[in-house]
């Protein structure tokens, strides 16, 4: 059942994906990236089951229904996108174990079956950017609903100001210093 429900999961956002990719082709925007999504999710879930034969359940487990309160509040790409399989990390569910916990069995005997692994990923950037990203989006709705006046930057504008920074330092650094009439002896 929780390899099943998690493969449903990971359906459902492959079909949302698709989704988008259609939308994007019709109003003639270039949807490369989001295609190989689609096409690396689709394969993955192809791996272990035919998609054909993959459940998706759309119920939820508490009187609340989390996507209708998103849509509702104007944020259902955000509850899409990264609710969801951020949510499946926190709750460990199959489409994050699968991927972060466990490796292919090198027993070609075994037919290819996932085996538990504690796998060492390195660090990345993009979930920190990410993560800033959502509060930034977070505080931006708090700010507008509530018609704040913030004394400091925004999540982003820090982020942005302070890479810009960090990239300007490094190319002045790896800039060699001249050095002046003043400084040089004769020989």
């Amino acid at each position: 059942m929780y390899i099943m429900h998690g493969l449903g999961e990971e359906k459902l956002l492959l079909e949302q994906y698709k989704q988008v990719v259609e939308e994007s082709k019709a109003r003639g925007e270039d949807a490369a990236e989001i295609s190989q999504i689609v096409e690396a999710k689709s394969a993955w879930i192809n791996f272990q089951r035919r998609e054909f034969f993959v459940e998706v359940n759309l119920g939820h487990w508490a009187p609340l229904n989390y996507r209708e309160m998103a849509i509702e509040a104007g944020c259902e790409s955000l509850y899409k996108f990264a609710y969801k399989p951020f949510s499946q990390a926190a709750h460990n569910m199959w489409p994050h174990v699968s991927v972060y916990n466990s490796r292919i069995c090198e027993n070609p005997l075994h037919r290819n079956h996932l085996v538990p692994e504690l796998l060492k990923v390195p660090l990345d950037l993009d979930y920190l950017y990410r993560s800033m990203k959502y509060v930034d989006k977070t505080y931006d709705l708090l700010v507008r609903h509530f018609g704040l006046a913030l004394e400091w930057q925004m999540p982003h504008d820090w982020w942005d100001s302070y890479f810009e920074h960090i990239d300007t330092d490094e190319n002045n650094d790896s800039q060699p210093e001249e050095q002046s009439d003043t400084s040089k002896k004769p020989a």
